[in-house]
């Protein structure tokens, strides 16, 4: 299990019983935790459970030391953003989608840098062209919004990276 109170600690897929209700909230699966005795299961939602086979795979160089599910997250707006910049033919920079990336990142306060946020985006095939331009804008925006507003990013939200392992 990778997300919620039962985070990392180790089950096995149980069989689901065949006149078990379809549930509004998607897919399911029943899982016995290693730790729980024999005879208790728990339903695991794919719509808001994150589970993975054991081992883990080791993460990707580009994913910020965020938890699972922040990664997932500010991934999917950076896709976001840059599907908003290759709309046609060409890439065209969206100011407004990343104004509005860098106050969804503040917003969350996530302790990711501009470099990071570029390893991510660059991953979508962005031009490095925009390196630059995207680092600064970001780091300065973030800045504003701090000063403005206040909120600094959470640093416990950055895990220790998988990577030194």
């Amino acid at each position: 299990m990778l997300s919620g109170f039962r985070t990392g600690i180790d089950g096995t897929i149980a069989p689901l019983l065949r006149d078990y209700p379809d549930h509004p909230n998607g897919p399911v699966i029943m899982v016995h935790y290693d730790a729980d005795p024999p005879t208790t299961t728990y339903t695991v939602f794919f719509k808001r459970d994150l589970v993975c086979p054991y081992p883990l795979p080791r993460p990707p160089t580009w994913m910020p030391p965020l938890s699972l599910r922040d990664a997932a997250e500010l991934e999917s707006e950076i896709f976001d953003f840059v599907y908003r910049c290759y709309l046609g033919k060409e890439w065209k920079m969206a100011w407004p989608y990343h104004y509005n990336l860098i106050g969804k990142i503040w917003r969350k306060r996530l302790p990711v840098s501009g470099a990071e946020i570029w390893r991510l985006a660059s991953i979508h095939a962005l031009p490095h062209e925009w390196k630059s331009d995207l680092e600064t804008t970001f780091e300065r925006g973030r800045e504003i919004l701090i000063v403005a507003e206040g909120r600094r990013p959470i640093k416990k939200k950055r895990l220790r990276s998988f990577l030194l392992e």
